[in-house]
């Protein structure tokens, strides 16, 4: 039995490297069908919304996503410099402190991180995020560390 063919050393290294669906340079993916591995056409991509971890925003949809006190927020483990580094990299307006916040999170573990939901991110004040803006929250909530994305809302 041929185990260690190159097909299957370049399936596990595309594994490893987290290329789950295919090679993304060429429009195909690596097929393993039992006898073999063969390159087909990849599935169609998905869309942004279809890759938006909505259920993660449990209080606002795209639409109402800008009905809020200024900003939504998010708890991140507070002892992890990459992560943080992510978020900012993904929209450099997110400042994190402590703080429990309606994200609830744990003061002694997590930050409490805040995006501006301000004009310049909103189509209208209370209304619907822009596109940019609804792509950075889908991309902070994708995050596994982030348990849940949530309005500000100040009393």
């Amino acid at each position: 039995m041929k185990w260690w063919t190159a097909e299957f050393l370049l399936v596990t290294i595309i594994a490893a490297c987290g290329h789950k669906e295919g090679l993304p340079w060429s429009g195909r993916a690596l097929i393993h069908d039992g006898g073999g591995v063969s390159m087909q056409d990849a599935p169609p991509a998905r869309s942004p919304a279809q890759r938006c971890p909505t259920q993660k925003m449990t209080a606002f949809t795209k639409q109402t996503g800008c009905h809020n006190d200024g900003n939504v927020e998010f708890c991140i483990p507070n002892q992890d410099a990459a992560l943080l580094s992510t978020i900012q990299a993904i929209s450099a307006s997110v400042k994190c402190t402590s703080g429990g916040g309606r994200a609830h999170c744990n003061p002694s573990t997590e930050l409490l991180c805040f995006y501006p939901t301000s004009l310049e991110n909103c189509l209208t004040r209370y209304g619907e995020p822009t596109d940019a803006a609804w792509m950075q929250l889908c991309q902070i909530a994708a995050l596994p560390q982030v348990r849940e994305i949530v309005p500000t809302w100040f009393e």
